[in-house]
């Protein structure tokens, strides 16, 4: 359920781009491959402004 209320949230925001890193949260948790590049996209890449561009989309 929780899952489903954030990716609609995420969804209005922007778009795919958007719900791909809320996924990357959900998936963190798990300890799959794929928090380490969402991981870089919430972090330190953040400052850089690749997320700028995620937004924006």
């Amino acid at each position: 359920m929780r899952k489903s209320k954030s990716a609609a949230k995420y969804k209005k925001s922007g778009g795919t781009s958007s719900r791909r890193c809320k996924n990357c949260d959900h998936f963190r948790s798990s300890g799959k491959s794929s928090m380490g590049m969402c991981t870089e996209v919430i972090g330190p890449v953040s400052q850089n402004g690749i997320s700028n561009e995620y937004r924006k989309r």
